[in-house]
């Protein structure tokens, strides 16, 4: 039919969505533009068309027409922004894209038209990268990891336009934690909780961040290593190694003077989680053994006599003997035989030798006038040593 002979108007085409329903007409029946007609919402339409109220079947038109999404528009979903960011750290935005019908766009592809722009506030030039990735279904991540301290911006354009307010964060530095860390070494632990290990032997502590710790801000952290020599409460730095590629510090030392010790490990102040270590450096065998010349050999009746007993290595530290097994001292009453046996023990203070130097202190009390011969042997290994008094033979009066 010719649309100019329908008197009373033209062709009217309706459009229903959702129990809703737009027209259209053209009086010349040229063209039917569905977008005049206010079809903002995406999805599938019935096409009908009606002349002067009746509706025209078989009209050559297509029974339905599908609206589909505009491009991405700054009407999408926008996660927010930290107001507070540490060097190093990844910041992630998420997007839900919608058109600007606000209409969702599930087809994803759209990550072209997505212009991220993360700038000082201060100077727009000073900025760094951003990164967007698509997920699929119109969902993206803009993605940036702060490398300097500031305020920053972050410009997100969507098509071209610019997506409203432009949010802001503070970049600042931080150091790592305590706990972000794990302490391994090569020392024996012995079941007193003391890591054990020998004179002159190497022993290295092993300091390895975990693996979602940025590596900026191990690099930014600053550790240190202390060893005490609880003896004499004597302290040494040690050298900490500078980071490896994935983060790993290490300290190696190896110590000549045997007895207790503690390893601080600190990092930014803080010990680390097991610090402070304690350390027992054992001394080697023994080679070098004897007492120490008697002050005085002339002592009342029932006084307490005193012998210092020295069992050192080559290096010229106390070795450790049992002194109940291993260690002994005798006085022999001359004439007759009749020993009266001391009371031996460890003279020392966290394993180091305390006041005279000497590592171990037998005590006896003779309470009968007489004249005694002094007797220490030493039983290690199963070989029995007969220890002199300042190199003179053992038994001297």
């Amino acid at each position: 039919a010719n649309a100019s002979s329908v008197s009373g108007g033209g062709v009217v085409v309706e459009a229903g969505l959702s129990g809703q329903s737009l027209s259209s007409s053209d009086p010349n029946m040229q063209a039917i533009d569905l977008g005049s007609a206010g079809l903002t919402a995406a999805g599938t339409y019935s096409v009908r068309m009606f002349i002067r109220g009746e509706e025209v079947v078989n009209s050559g038109l297509p029974a339905t027409v599908s609206i589909v999404p505009g491009p991405i528009s700054s009407r999408s979903s926008v996660t927010s922004v930290p107001s507070q960011v540490t060097i190093g750290t990844t910041v992630s935005i998420y997007i839900s894209a919608v058109d600007r019908h606000g209409n969702a766009i599930t087809s994803g592809g759209e990550s072209t038209l997505i212009s991220p722009y993360v700038s000082n506030v201060a100077d727009a030039v000073d900025s760094f990268d951003a990164v967007v990735t698509d997920n699929g279904g119109g969902a993206y991540t803009i993605s940036f990891s702060p490398s300097k301290t500031g305020t920053f911006s972050v410009a997100i354009r969507f098509s071209g336009e610019l997506k409203q307010p432009v949010p802001e964060f503070l970049s600042i530095v931080q150091s790592t934690t305590p706990e972000d860390y794990v302490v391994t070494t090569t020392a024996s632990l012995r079941p007193d909780t003391f890591y054990e290990l020998d004179i002159q032997q190497s022993v290295t502590f092993t300091i390895t961040p975990n693996a979602d710790v940025p590596t900026v801000l191990i690099s930014r952290s600053v550790v240190t290593a202390t060893l005490v020599f609880l003896g004499t409460g004597a302290a040494e730095t040690l050298a900490v190694t500078a980071p490896s590629s994935t983060g790993v510090r290490t300290v190696t030392f190896s110590k000549e003077v045997s007895g207790q010790y503690r390893l601080e490990l600190l990092v930014e102040g803080q010990p680390l989680v097991g610090s402070p270590f304690p350390l027992e450096v054992v001394a080697g065998t023994p080679v070098v053994y004897y007492v120490e010349e008697l002050s005085t050999v002339a002592f009342v009746a029932g006084e307490s006599v005193v012998v210092y007993v020295h069992v050192l290595d080559v290096l010229g530290n106390t070795v450790a003997v049992d002194t109940a097994t291993e260690l002994a001292v005798a006085f022999e009453q001359q004439p007759g035989g009749e020993l009266t046996y001391g009371a031996m023990e460890a003279n020392l203070v966290s394993g180091f030798p305390e006041g005279n130097g000497a590592g171990y202190r037998g005590t006896s009390t003779l309470t009968i006038s007489a004249i005694y011969r002094l007797s220490v042997t030493l039983n290690v290994g199963g070989v029995v040593r007969s220890l002199c008094r300042s190199g003179v033979p053992a038994g001297t009066t």
